[in-house]
């Protein structure tokens, strides 16, 4: 017996998976803020532990992928006869930690070259631990090592380095000097001789740095800033390019909360904490519910900072798109376009229409704007008739593809009508939020896929003659 789907199905999985990010990414905002106040409650794992709410991901997931890795590290160091206890004779931390970086780099873990280095993900533990693990960041290595050591009973800390991020690792004892160790090279790590600080910079070559997060653990909320200023080196550059499968803009937004959270609340009120909350980007639409629970419940600060937009719905962080305002009804028989309607950005780009509204102009015919959805986004058209759109046909496969590309589809398309494999006369179907906005195009598209399958039966008929 063949099951019947289940009614509004995309939409209610939309919300749902908003929803569940919203509850993570009110976690990751909790633990940055946290250890604004209390540093030493938390470890390094919660600085890039952050990040993974804003790809719909538990914490929890990640914390226990970093477990098993750990616990496969130690099993290997085991059977290669490596002593994991300070306590056991013949224990070696030096060649305890060279193990654990070759553990890495069987495992796939190696930094990034060339495009690959660019992409914004390269710290969220989902893209990191997952499929792209062979590719990333020096910082993204050392937050992998030193979660290891730390399990493995390892004291290992990031350092914040002008150029580059080493691991130091304490030494269990006091007669045998700390350790500066480079995760990402081939090179042995620097055995300090003391402990005194200028000693430590001289050995390590970084007498110009003078500062002692340079060969010492850097403060957490410390790498949490570099973290998120790695982020913007690739999302802000000028011009940006999107090379990657994953939304740019969600890590750009990502990288501003976590800036936000870890920010002194009394900062906003001088220059340049203020002027950076100013200019905090929109939220993405995948992350439609993070007003409250998220961003004002959390940060309240927030509320207090003067915007462009200072709506409820927009406030501080501007949402990417809403529906507002009464529902639009068609302003004549005559006005063409309608929600669902498929168009064209591009040879391989398609889109469909998920807007629109008429612009009244003094003395000049109106202008007709018509929403765009496609992979970069909602896009207005501002246009004068309608025939300068170049319009599209659908496909299951443009269907598909436009679904995969487009960040927010699910949320505002629940269906599509197909009548034909070449997809003459398909269209969308918009969702309960959609078709209460634009009440009157549900039935305006239905007319039009009746008028597109004659035309194209009479242009077959007459073919065939």
């Amino acid at each position: 017996m063949e099951e019947e789907a289940a009614p509004h199905a995309l939409s209610f999985r939309f919300w749902a998976r908003a929803l569940y990010g919203a509850i993570a990414r009110n976690y990751a905002v909790r633990i940055w803020s946290s250890m604004r106040r209390d540093e030493e409650a938390h470890t390094f794992d919660d600085v890039l532990l952050g990040f993974t709410g804003f790809v719909d991901t538990s914490p929890k997931r990640i914390l226990a992928d970093l477990d098993e890795l750990a616990s496969q590290c130690r099993q290997q160091l085991i059977s290669e006869g490596k002593k994991l206890s300070p306590e056991e004779p013949g224990y070696d931390l030096r060649a305890l930690i060279l193990a654990v970086r070759e553990f890495m780099r069987r495992e796939g873990f190696a930094v990034a070259k060339g495009q690959a280095f660019l992409n914004p993900y390269n710290q969220f533990p989902p893209h990191l631990l997952g499929a792209g693990r062979s590719e990333t960041i020096p910082m993204s290595m050392n937050w992998v090592f030193a979660a290891i050591c730390r399990r493995i009973g390892v004291r290992a800390g990031p350092t914040n380095t002008p150029g580059k991020v080493l691991c130091h690792i304490t030494s269990h004892d006091p007669q045998k000097g700390d350790m500066l160790f480079d995760v990402c090279a081939d090179t042995p790590p620097i055995v300090f001789s003391s402990r005194d600080l200028d000693t430590m910079l001289a050995e390590a070559g970084v007498l110009h740095a003078a500062r002692a997060d340079a060969v010492r653990p850097g403060a957490l909320t410390v790498m949490v800033r570099r973290a998120a200023y790695n982020i913007f080196h690739v999302t802000r550059m000028d011009p940006f390019e999107p090379r990657f499968s994953w939304d740019p803009h969600r890590a750009d937004y990502a990288a501003s909360v976590a800036l936000a959270s870890i920010c002194d609340p009394r900062e906003v009120q001088h220059e340049p904490g203020r002027a950076f909350l100013e200019s905090l980007p929109p939220i993405p639409a995948m992350c439609a519910l993070d007003m409250q629970p998220v961003l004002l419940d959390m940060l309240p600060f927030l509320r207090r900072v003067p915007h462009e937009d200072p709506s409820p719905i927009n406030g501080p962080f501007p949402s990417a798109h809403a529906v507002l305002g009464p529902p639009k009804r068609r302003p004549s028989d005559d006005f063409e376009g309608f929600v669902g309607q498929m168009v064209s950005m591009g040879p391989t780009t398609p889109a469909c229409i998920f807007g629109w509204e008429v612009v009244e102009n003094p003395n000049k015919p109106p202008t007709n704007i018509y929403y765009v959805l496609s992979r970069t986004g909602i896009v207005p058209c501002h246009i004068r008739d309608f025939s300068q759109l170049d319009l599209g046909t659908l496909t299951a496969e443009t269907a598909r593809r436009l679904r995969d590309d487009a960040p927010c589809f699910d949320q505002y398309f629940e269906d599509a009508v197909i009548p034909r494999e070449d997809g003459i006369g398909g269209r969308l179907i918009p969702s309960i939020e959609l078709q209460r906005a634009y009440p009157d195009d549900l039935e305006y598209g239905a007319r039009w896929t009746e008028r597109e399958l004659e035309q194209a039966a009479d242009m077959e008929a007459i073919g065939a003659q």
